[in-house]
């Protein structure tokens, strides 16, 4: 059995990046343009991707550069900081038949979280440090940790997006190859 993750089994999950939210963000720059990156590789390689926006009356929505890179943009709207506390969200989530998430988004360690802990028990889950974030660095690595001595498994979006594509010269590794060369190393990056 391999380690490493399956394209075919696996579905984005961008939670809660809306408008009211970003300003008090650490790194949300890097958070949207990491997320941007895995948008146009899951676009790329058929990969689902579904999104989340809490109370959107109160914390507006999913930011534009998000909102518009996604074809047929349907977010879920929840009051549940986890995702699972949503019943629209397992219901839509279920139809995907698919055992693989990667969780991106705000804020690390409340919504993305509660929603990896829950994920946890049914799916194996891929959280990108680069693509996730909260106002506070203490509380975004704490998360980050306790994700991690749970069962989750800590990448970067760059090293995730290699290990889908597994193989150099492809269609999907020419496609996606501009996107990650938009953003120079250093720039915008989030480090421990």
């Amino acid at each position: 059995m391999s380690n490493l993750i399956d394209k075919n089994k696996t579905i984005l999950l961008i939670v809660d990046i809306q408008d009211v939210l970003l300003p008090k963000i650490r790194f949300r720059e890097a958070v949207i343009n990491n997320t941007l990156k895995l948008i146009e590789y899951a676009k790329i390689a058929d990969i689902p991707i579904m999104v989340t926006e809490q109370y959107p009356k109160g914390l507006g929505h999913t930011t534009t550069l998000i909102r518009n890179a996604i074809p047929d943009f349907k977010p879920i709207e929840k009051a549940t900081f986890g995702c699972f506390g949503d019943k629209e969200f397992v219901k839509k989530l279920k139809k995907h038949k698919r055992d693989t998430l990667i969780v991106v988004g705000i804020e690390t360690h409340v919504c993305i979280c509660q929603t990896v802990l829950e994920a946890i028990e049914k799916y194996k889950v891929y959280v990108p440090v680069d693509a996730v974030s909260s106002q506070d660095k203490g509380d975004w690595a704490t998360a980050l940790q306790r994700m991690k001595d749970k069962g989750a498994e800590i990448v970067s979006t760059e090293m995730l997006i290699f290990e889908l594509i597994q193989t150099a010269g492809t269609d999907e590794f020419k496609k996606i190859l501009p996107y990650l060369k938009k953003s120079p190393k250093g720039k915008g990056s989030i480090v421990f």
